[in-house]
């Protein structure tokens, strides 16, 4: 089977009976949600890793950072000691927690086609490339903060 966009094929998860439009969609579904390493103490569904569970129990069960911790702690090794207070995400350091809650603010969120970026570096990147506004709009539209010291 071919992986382009245009291929009208159907592919069904035999686990779940969802279907996809490509082997690849299939693939990346059965590892996060199917090759379960890391399952759901409140409900019992099952993530690949230990970041989805996270997310799964501040999305689904809204639950608190301090709750999320409690039910699904990170490993001691490399643990990542700078939490987001939103929704539980851990970093190792505080620049990427920072990164991180523009998310949260809305601060990455292209004004004009509505595309989500993980940094406002990426959002003015993409308003240059993608929708050629000039760099004084970008500024504009996407400033920048001062950084602490």
């Amino acid at each position: 089977m071919n992986d382009e966009p245009s291929t009208r094929c159907v592919v069904r998860c035999q686990t779940c009976d969802r279907s996809f439009n490509t082997r690849r969609s299939l693939t990346n579904h059965l590892h996060r949600f199917h090759e379960r390493r890391t399952a759901c103490q409140l409900c019992g569904v099952a993530y690949c890793s230990l970041p989805y569970l996270r997310s799964h129990l501040v999305r689904k069960h809204s639950l608190s950072a301090a709750e999320v911790q409690r039910l699904a702690p990170m490993k001691n090794h490399g643990e990542a000691e700078y939490c987001c207070e939103i929704c539980g995400k851990s970093f190792k350091n505080p620049r990427s927690r920072s990164n991180h809650r523009q998310l949260h603010e809305g601060r990455t969120v292209c004004p004009i086609c509505s595309v989500v970026y993980s940094t406002s570096h990426n959002l003015r990147a993409h308003l240059l490339t993608h929708h050629r506004v000039s760099p004084e709009d970008v500024h504009r539209l996407v400033p920048r903060r001062r950084t602490r010291v």
